[in-house]
Order: structure tokens, then sequence, then C-alpha cells
């Protein structure tokens, strides 16, 4: 048997369960237990080949002890079947195991705070989270995509949950789906439409609302918290001048999704679909077009070669994207909202990734706080 710390006690149990060895493995555990006071045991299952009544009495027992819902992972279809059959899924939280697969060779499609996503063949891809045991972010960007799809936001919902070596993934199936980055990438000619249909996309998914407040995360919590998150690096003046700005903003339940750039909005049928619904929220539609102003204007300008890593898309593209943008919002006064939002955003995504490089991170972010100081006398809100 095999006892690990991760975020709880995990206890791995090997071979069969038998009324026989039940009880002394019972008190085994116990002592483990016993040994670690505070830790709520998760049991993983992957090498127990067999169950009886008395193994299965056994996890009972442990249930009682705890306030909350015993977690059993790693379970074979045919121990889950057992324990089914039994009701014991009604009792405990019991996890299948899950099936492993492989992304060497695969296409990225993007990549974020949570993870990558990739394209495992023309009919699917799977996003493979940064953390080991990701069931939580899998089912709360699940449950943001059903209630997405309800809302009317055309997007895919996970299917299966898997295992990609040492980390959690989700696969979702898009028959044959090409992302607005992969089409433009490949036939540069298209750019002009594709332009088009990514804004009137948007157009429309922010016309969209959620059905009352509280159903999604309000996206002006999530932005202060981004000013938190760099406050003793960026002046104070700074952080509260925009901190101001964004608390007189009113409450609003229209539908953001928080990361909508080319990779993330899918060709499905001749329809735009969205992916990666992690970021969901609800807000002022700045919080999505500024954010646009980050991938398309403000990125290239620090970092040169952003547009081919990131992209992969032939040079000036995010200039013709950007150029676009602007035209939809000609206003001076507005285009100092949108790119004041996109240097919070460049300040956010420097202050997560670039924990490590902190001589590239702090220049970096005094350059955007710069910037930032010089938009913020022209802006007296932030709502568009």
């Amino acid at each position: 048997m095999n006892v690990t710390l991760e975020e709880n006690l995990v206890i791995s149990p090997e071979g069969r369960i038998t009324a026989e060895n039940a009880k002394q493995l019972e008190a085994e555990i116990q002592d483990i237990i016993n040994k670690h006071p505070g830790l709520t045991p998760v049991f993983d299952l992957e090498r127990v080949e067999y169950i009886s009544s008395a193994g299965l009495r056994m996890f009972l027992v442990f249930s009682k002890q705890f306030m909350e819902k015993l977690t059993i992972r790693n379970v074979s279809s045919e121990l889950y079947e057992v324990f089914s059959v039994t009701g014991f899924t009604s009792l405990l939280n019991v996890e299948k195991k899950l099936r492993q697969i492989s992304v060497e060779g695969c296409a990225i499609l993007g990549q974020g705070a949570f993870g990558k996503v990739y394209r495992i063949d023309s009919e699917t891809i799977v996003k493979v989270y940064n953390g080991k045991n990701s069931k939580e972010e899998i089912d709360d960007g699940q449950a943001r995509a059903k209630y997405a799809l309800i809302r009317g936001v055309p997007t895919a919902i996970a299917f299966d949950r898997v295992r990609v070596g040492d980390n959690d993934g989700a696969v979702f199936e898009l028959l044959d789906a090409k992302t607005f980055q992969e089409i433009v990438s490949a036939q540069p000619e298209r750019l002009p439409e594709m332009t088009e249909l990514y804004f009137q996309f948007l157009r429309q998914l922010h016309e969209l609302t959620a059905e009352k407040s509280g159903d999604l995360e309000d996206a002006r919590k999530i932005h202060l918290r981004w000013l938190d998150g760099v406050r003793g690096l960026m002046p104070d003046e700074v952080i509260d001048g925009l901190s101001s700005l964004i608390r007189a903003m009113p409450e609003d339940l229209h539908i953001v999704h928080g990361d909508l750039h080319m990779k993330n909005l899918m060709l499905c049928n001749g329809e735009p679909m969205v992916i990666d619904m992690d970021t969901l929220c609800v807000g002022n539609k700045i919080f999505d077009i500024g954010r646009l102003t980050s991938f398309y204007k403000i990125t290239g300008e620090f970092h040169k070669g952003f547009e081919q890593e990131f992209f992969n898309f032939p040079t000036g593209t995010c200039d013709y994207i950007f150029e676009k943008l602007m035209e939809i919002y000609p206003d001076p006064r507005e285009q100092a909202k949108l790119m004041l939002v996109g240097y919070l955003n460049m300040a956010e995504v420097l202050a997560h990734h670039f924990k490590n490089e902190i001589e590239i991170r702090n220049v970096v972010l005094q350059k955007c706080a710069g910037f930032m100081a010089g938009l913020l006398p022209k802006v007296d809100s932030l709502v568009l």
C-alpha cells in the first residue's frame, strides 16, 4: 500500500480486497489516518483488481469519520459497476479511471493561464490543464460552457475527462472545425473575411446576458484582483486611478468571454463557435474588446516575434486586425479606454507568467505603467 501527500492524504491499496484481508487493511489505513490528523483521505484504487462486500463496508466505515463524501478515484470499469450496483456511488464520490492519451506531435491551438489546447485529429481537440488533478477546473469549465449554451452562446462542451501524461485533460468533439487562427494562418487571403466574421460574432456575443446576477463572476472583480496582483510593482496612482474607474462602473450582466482571440473562436459548418470557457464572466464589453488590444497591438510592441510565435500569422496580420478594430471605435476617448484595459491585461500576464523573470517583468510593467499614466487623464469612464 502506497501513501502520498498531495492536497489530501492519498492512500493507494493494491491487489484484491476480500473478506479475509479487509479487517487488517482497515486497521492499517486507520493507523495512517491517525498519523495525519486534519487531512481527509483520498483512496486511489488504480492497482486494486477486486473488491468484496467487506471491502465496500470498510470504505463506509471511513466515510462516517468525515463530514464530506470521501473520494475514491481511478476505479476500473469493473469495480465501478460494483460500487454502482450496490449504491455506493451515492454514498461516496467514486471516480472512474481516466483513459490515457498522448498529444505527442499534435498541433497546439492555444495556450493560456489554465493550460494548452491541442488538436488530436480533424474532429477532436483536448485542453490539457496545468494542474496534475484538475477535476474541479474541468467541471467548472464544463458548467460554464453548458450555461453559455443555454444563454445562446454557440460553444463546445467537453464529453470526456482524460489523462495526458501526469495532467488532466478535457476532450471536445468539434466536427472538423478549424480555429480562425488556423484558417488565417493557412489562407492569408481570407483575413478580411475572417476578421469581419470575428467582429460580427463579438457583437452578437455581447448582446447576450446572464439570467441573473451571480450566475457568472463579475469581470469588474476579476480586473480588480489583477490590479491588486501588481500593487507594489506599478505606481499606486496608476493602480488607484484605474481601480476607481472600474469601481464606478455599474453592474452589467452582458456575457464576456474574457479571452476571445482568434485561437479561441472556431468555424464549424460555416458558423462561429467559441471554445475555452474557463474565463467566461459578465460585464461591460470593454473587458473583451480591451483585451484584444493586448493581443493585436500591445504585446507586439514589447515582443516583436509575438505575432509569429503565438498566432503563426504572416507579418502585418495583427496590425490589420487592430486597425479594423479601431475603425469600429474611431472616437479617441473610446480608443483610450480600450488601450487602458489592454495594458492592464498585459500587466496581469506579466505578473502571472513572468514570476521567475523578475527583471524583464519589472521593466515591461514600468513601461505599461507609463502608458497607462498617460491614458488615465483622457478617460472619465470605462463603460463602452
